[in-house]
C-alpha cells in the first residue's frame, strides 16, 4: 500500500489524474471487480477527451459525495480511535496520513480497497497540498470551505 500511495502522491499526479482513476475503477467495480483490481494508476494516458471528462466527472463526484462524511470524521467534534489515528499522522507528512486515512475509509465508509488509496491521495491533494505548511486547524478551515453546498445539511 505504502509503494501505491507514494506513487498516487508524486507531483506530477494532478488532481484530475486521480480523479479520473477513481472513476474508472468505480466504474470497473460495477462490471467486474477482478477487473477494477488490476488496474494500475498512471496519470492520464491516451484517452480520447470524452472518456477522460467522463471518467474524471465520475469521480470527482464520488469524492464530493464522500467529502463531507470524512471532513466530519477529521474535523469534526467526535473524539474517537480513528480520529485519533488520523491526528497523530497528520504530523508524520502526506504518506503517513493516507496510510492512516485508507484502512479508515475501507472499514467506516466501506470504500473498496482498491479506491481507498485514490481518495486518500485526493484528500491530500486536494485539501492539503495547496497549504504550505499544512497545521490541522489551516487543513480543516481549508477542507470545509472546499465542501461541496448541501442545501439539506448544515454546514459543519
Amino acid at each position: 500500500m505504502q509503494s501505491q500511495l507514494s506513487e498516487l502522491l508524486k507531483d506530477n499526479v494532478t488532481v484530475e489524474d486521480l480523479y479520473g482513476k477513481l472513476g474508472q475503477i468505480s466504474k470497473a467495480q460495477v462490471e467486474d471487480y477482478k477487473v477494477a483490481s488490476a488496474i494500475r494508476f498512471e496519470p492520464a494516458g491516451p484517452q480520447s477527451d470524452e472518456v477522460l471528462q467522463y471518467f474524471q466527472g465520475l469521480g470527482e463526484r464520488i469524492f464530493q459525495r464522500l467529502s463531507r462524511e470524512v471532513y466530519a470524521l477529521f474535523c469534526g467534534k467526535d473524539e474517537g480511535k480513528d480520529r485519533e489515528e488520523l491526528l497523530k499522522a497528520f504530523g508524520l507528512g502526506e504518506l503517513a496520513l493516507a496510510a492512516a486515512l485508507t484502512p479508515i475509509l475501507i472499514s467506516n465508509f466501506l470504500v473498496s480497497p482498491v479506491a481507498a488509496p485514490i481518495l486518500a491521495a485526493l484528500v491530500i491533494k486536494y485539501v492539503a497540498k495547496p497549504i504550505a505548511e499544512p497545521i490541522y486547524e489551516d487543513f480543516c478551515d481549508a477542507w470545509r470551505s472546499k465542501l461541496p453546498v448541501d442545501p439539506a445539511t448544515p454546514a459543519p
